[in-house]
């Protein structure tokens, strides 16, 4: 069913049918899309709206409107499972959550393709869970999705799930949620570091206390005012949510830009908690330097328009030398950054020895080789990709040039990646590796800029 039949199968009340089902059809996307709810079309303020923009236009009801979005998914649904049905390859991503106020637990599927060069993704459905998360149940459920969408298990590639569903579908196919990998890092680090804690544990106190007070929260806006700073611009305190380990980053942030204003605050209350001493603003200001580079990998990891796989490897690498080669002036911040080293060779172990994660960091013109620190695992990895790179003549390696404009900003966690770029950017000649690799036209260029889309690398590779 097209979209004309579609709105053609429910009688719009308007002369101009053709204009009517043109306005009908933007009111259903708007409200598909701004998540608004199915009453606005009631609303007085829409009505009015309507009524001045198309007086002659009869705004179609509530029920209609659910009409036309249950037959609009129909046609939008069948639309996706005919593509997935014709894509090659696919990704699937799942997560669970619990609704909060009535512990209604959800399971979301998302598939991830690749359509003419391009990555797209889509969110295929959102299915409550009716019994225990136990594997097997979990397994049934995603099987039936996929079964429902068409999916065929052949073409799945990998899985990504949260590290309580490995089985799903073999081990080897599974992919940890390196996002939650990173929460689980953070938190387990900060947990084992009590004196940190206790800072925290100050600093949420005093939060909490302006969000109770309209009073403080009145004389903190005020400060900042009397020191200049517009209305507009006016800064509140942030606090954390315990499902987000980069709250806490961003209440700390907060709190620390406000300091100054916030202790003049409490002195002015008798009954307002003790603000942090210089000492403690110190140990908070190097915890916010120690984290500063996960929450950076955090923020490269959101967006769902660019391939992340082949980010996993070289931003772990970039982190742990970020975190090895970081001077701390504080023993909370020493024990913080060693107590997050210690999490992450705990939780990515192996990583480099992930067939998926190795082969496609490998693969990504952008990263290749630079950042294996096992050299086994990128020999296995070589050997899973030599035979469909290997070339019959080395005379078309195009030598790329060379950049030295790079920042070294110890902070930032791409610093190791562009000191390692700013090098010849070449292998080891001497190494049995660096042997095996200039076998290899793609892999013996020199990686591309960080900041070029690999699929569109690729399609150019594809065009020579």
């Amino acid at each position: 069913m097209n979209n004309s039949s579609l709105f053609s199968a429910i009688s719009i009340p308007l002369a101009a049918g053709k204009r009517a089902k043109e306005i009908t059809e933007a009111i259903v996307y708007m409200i598909c899309k701004d998540n608004f709810p199915l009453n606005i079309v009631e609303g007085k303020g829409f009505l009015k709206l309507m009524k001045s923009v198309v007086p002659h236009f009869k705004v179609p009801s509530r029920k209609t409107i659910r009409k036309l979005i249950n037959c609009k998914y129909e046609v939008e649904s069948e639309k996706m499972k005919n593509e997935i049905k014709a894509t090659e390859n696919y990704s699937l991503t799942t997560d669970i959550w619990t609704e909060s106020g009535n512990t209604i637990s959800y399971l979301g599927l998302t598939v991830h393709y690749l359509k003419n060069g391009s990555f797209k993704a889509g969110i295929l459905v959102i299915s409550e869970l009716r019994s225990n998360h136990t594997a097997e149940y979990l397994r049934n459920v995603i099987q039936g999705l996929c079964k429902e969408w068409y999916i065929d298990l052949n073409k799945v590639v990998s899985v990504v799930t949260d590290n309580g569903m490995k089985d799903l579908f073999g081990e080897e196919k599974h992919l940890s949620c390196f996002a939650h990998c990173i929460h689980l890092v953070a938190t387990a680090g900060l947990s084992k570091v009590p004196d940190v804690q206790a800072i925290i544990g100050k600093v949420k106190t005093i939060v909490t206390f302006f969000k109770h007070s309209v009073v403080a929260s009145d004389k903190l806006r005020q400060l900042q005012i009397d020191h200049g700073i517009a209305p507009n611009d006016v800064l509140k305190l942030r606090k954390d949510v315990p499902t987000r380990w980069n709250s806490t980053y961003f209440m700390t942030d907060r709190f620390i830009a406000l300091s100054n204003y916030v202790g003049s605050v409490l002195l002015q209350n008798p009954h307002s908690p003790p603000m942090l001493s210089g000492y403690e603003l110190d140990v908070l200001r190097e915890f916010r330097t120690v984290l500063s580079p996960l929450e950076q990998i955090t923020r490269e990891l959101i967006g769902q328009k660019y391939v992340t796989i082949s980010l996993v490897i070289p931003l772990l690498n970039c982190l742990q030398t970020c975190l090895t080669g970081q001077i701390r002036e504080t023993g909370e911040a020493r024990s913080l950054s060693k107590s997050l080293i210690n999490e992450l060779k705990l939780r990515f172990l192996d990583t480099e020895s992930n067939k998926l994660y190795a082969v496609s960091t490998l693969l990504d013109p952008r990263f290749k080789y630079l950042h294996f620190r096992d050299s086994t695992a990128l020999t296995r990895a070589i050997n899973e990709v030599d035979q469909s790179l290997r070339s019959s003549s080395e005379e078309s390696i195009q030598e790329r040039g060379i950049s030295s404009n790079y920042e070294m900003n110890p902070n930032d966690i791409w610093s190791h990646h562009n000191s390692l770029m700013a090098k010849d950017g070449s292998i080891n000649e001497e190494s049995d590796t660096s042997l095996e690799l200039r076998h290899t036209v793609f892999l013996a260029q020199r990686p591309h800029e960080r900041n070029e889309d690999p699929l569109k690398v690729w399609s150019s590779i594809a065009a020579v």
